[in-house]
């Protein structure tokens, strides 16, 4: 777990999300103490992206999960929460589809790829502050390659 300058694991997300199922935490000491520790780094305004990775298995998609739930409870902090899985084979169309699907917009009859980008980012810049939690990502890439807008004060 940490905050990356040029790495994407977890942005701010775009509200009244979806509410996760809470599956047990196993070795509720470690998982809590992570839980925490992303609580508090979402929380620091000065944090813009956090990272959690580790072996498959490990329980990463449930403390998120516990993590995306209590952000929909904290309604002054945050106007969205988007929970997108990205998946092993990065598809960027897809992504594109799967984000702007949460965001109600409707990218069906943009082809190029550059031109969905543009749309999504607009729309994410008409947001005021969100959290996008994109999980099962295996790989990096940039964020205006999807639409995805730097993280910044304004959202």
């Amino acid at each position: 777990m940490g905050a990356f300058t040029d790495s994407l694991v977890i942005d701010p997300y775009l509200s009244n999300g979806e509410k996760m199922s809470e599956p047990t935490l196993i070795g509720e000491s470690t998982a809590e103490r992570v839980k925490e520790e992303i609580w508090a780094c979402v929380l620091d305004d000065d944090v813009r992206k956090i990272g959690l990775y580790g072996m498959g298995g490990i329980g990463k998609s449930t403390v998120m999960k516990h993590i995306n739930n209590r952000l929909l409870k904290e309604k002054n902090k945050f106007d969205s929460v988007i929970w997108v899985i990205v998946s092993k084979s990065l598809n960027v169309i897809q992504l594109q589809h799967d984000i702007a699907h949460k965001l109600d917009l409707n990218l069906t009859k943009i082809e190029d790829v550059g031109a969905r980008a543009a749309k999504l980012m607009a729309k994410l810049e008409d947001n005021d502050r969100y959290v996008l939690i994109l999980d099962d990502m295996w790989e990096i890439f940039a964020l205006e390659e999807v639409g995805i807008p730097e993280p910044m004060d304004a959202n």
